[in-house]
């Protein structure tokens, strides 16, 4: 006796398998798109919140610059240069922190990022001005007070 098998059918099976499997593979694909394009994407108050860290190191920044210039400069003269540039290189890392938050800050805070780097450009004026003490103390001051409003945060009291 024998057996005979139908090659066709064979071949049936063959395709059925590998239509499986490429369903499966598209399927997959389609499922990963479809994750990718509905991923959470973070809220504003999430991103006010990442600008308020990020602006955090430069309010702390120009927290030090007073300290700083008190050391370095006395009546219009630089008498301790390592201060004097600490002052600067403080005030200097905070602008430069400003303007990489700039892109986000100019959609949620544009007038407050104005002010801010108005107030930034104020205090590096009088650093290098070697103006006094008092003069730099408040326009610190103030440029701490313009990042903090920038950032959102318009409850801080910052102290002279």
């Amino acid at each position: 006796m024998s057996v005979y098998r139908d090659p066709a059918n064979r071949r049936g099976r063959r395709l059925l398998v590998i239509s499986a499997i490429v369903a499966l593979l598209v399927g997959a694909l389609i499922g990963f798109l479809v994750a990718r394009a509905t991923e959470d994407q973070p809220t504003l108050a999430e991103q006010v919140e990442q600008v308020q860290a990020d602006l955090g190191p430069a309010i702390s920044a120009l927290e030090l610059v007073p300290g700083h210039y008190r050391q370095g400069v006395h009546d219009g003269e630089v008498v301790e240069p390592a201060q004097y540039e600490g002052a600067r290189s403080q005030t200097a890392a905070a602008a430069d922190i400003v303007a990489e938050a700039e892109p986000d800050l100019v959609i949620i805070a544009p007038v407050q990022l104005e002010a801010a780097q108005g107030e930034l450009e104020r205090l590096q004026s009088l650093i290098e001005e070697k103006a006094s003490l008092a003069d730099v103390a408040t326009a610190s001051n103030a440029a701490r007070q313009a990042l903090a409003e920038a950032a959102g945060d318009e409850s801080a009291q910052l102290s002279e």
